[in-house]
């Protein structure tokens, strides 16, 4: 029996172009180092990015270089300390992203179009609901901007009173870390759901 692709929450034309031509893993598989970038961005924010072939990373990279020239050198040690949970946000996400090209190629090879997991996760940690919307689940929006309206009161409040700055980062990390694991997994569960459905299309009757 057919299954149709709307089973699997793709459009109807996924069957005719995985029947045709299946292959999930890409023709050349990354083989960058995930610890160099997830070191490099550690260090320099959108080093790793940029190591490991994400030429967006650079729109973060320039930045962090030319203040910390300018500061020589104080703006990178003070977010290398202050901004500890950025800082290592940063670098889990340039790790996983080399392992994902690692498993499934850069993404303009990949014979199927997907959503990074680990890129909904960390924007999902960053600002609560835009890894959902990363995802296209629009509903996010109702979380997000509350979010951002909320983070910025909260953000001018603490610069007036620095002890509500610690308070809402107890209270804002682990939901953050809540949501980004939710999008991860939400994300591979789309991924796995392709790919099964690219397995049955493609099976010899």
């Amino acid at each position: 029996m057919e299954v149709p692709a709307s089973a699997f929450g793709l459009p109807p034309e996924a069957y005719a172009t995985f029947h045709m031509d299946y292959n999930v893993v890409a023709p050349f598989p990354s083989r960058k180092s995930p610890g160099v970038a997830a070191l490099l961005n550690l260090l320099f924010w959108g080093a790793g990015y940029v190591y490991s072939g994400r030429a967006w990373g650079w729109f973060l990279l320039a930045p962090f270089l030319i203040l910390s020239v300018f500061t020589i050198g104080i703006f990178a040690l003070v977010m290398l300390i202050l901004g500890i949970p950025t800082n290592w946000a940063l670098a889990w996400h340039a790790y996983q992203l080399v392992l994902e090209d690692r498993r499934w190629g850069k993404p303009r090879e990949r014979r199927i179009n997907f959503k990074s997991p680990s890129t909904a996760a960390i924007l999902n940690f960053m600002f609560w609901g835009l890894g959902y919307i990363y995802t296209g689940r629009q509903w996010a929006w109702l979380l997000f901007v509350p979010y951002v309206i909320a983070a910025s009161i909260v953000s001018l409040v603490a610069f007036i009173v620095p002890p509500v700055a610690i308070f809402y980062y107890l209270v804002d990390v682990p939901i953050s870390l809540a949501l980004a694991w939710h999008a991860y997994s939400i994300v591979n569960e789309d991924i796995e759901r392709r790919m099964n459905y690219a397995r049955i299309v493609a099976k010899p009757i």
